[in-house]
C-alpha cells in the first residue's frame, strides 16, 4: 500500500530539513529525492454542510437533547 503524505510535507518539508542536515553535517545526502514518485497525493473531499440558519438552529436543538451516551454527549 503507498505512503500516504499531506501534499505540504511533499512539497519540500523533508527536503529543507535534509539540506540543513546535510549543512550541519548531520546527513551525508538528500533521501528524499528516492521518495520522489512513490507518494501518492491524498484525495480530498468536501464534506456536508448546513447552510440556512434555520438548519444550524435545529442542529443545535438536536445536540441540546440528545439522550445517548454521556461521552459522546460531550464530544
Amino acid at each position: 500500500m503507498p505512503v500516504r503524505v499531506r501534499p505540504r510535507a511533499r512539497s519540500g518539508l523533508l527536503t529543507r530539513f535534509l539540506r540543513y542536515a546535510i549543512a550541519t553535517g548531520r546527513a551525508e545526502r538528500d533521501i528524499s529525492a528516492d521518495l520522489r514518485g512513490a507518494l501518492v497525493p491524498v484525495v480530498s473531499r468536501n464534506h456536508a454542510a448546513i447552510t440556512d440558519p434555520a438548519g444550524i438552529g435545529a442542529l443545535l436543538r438536536a445536540i441540546d437533547t440528545y439522550d445517548g451516551q454521556p461521552i459522546t454527549a460531550s464530544a
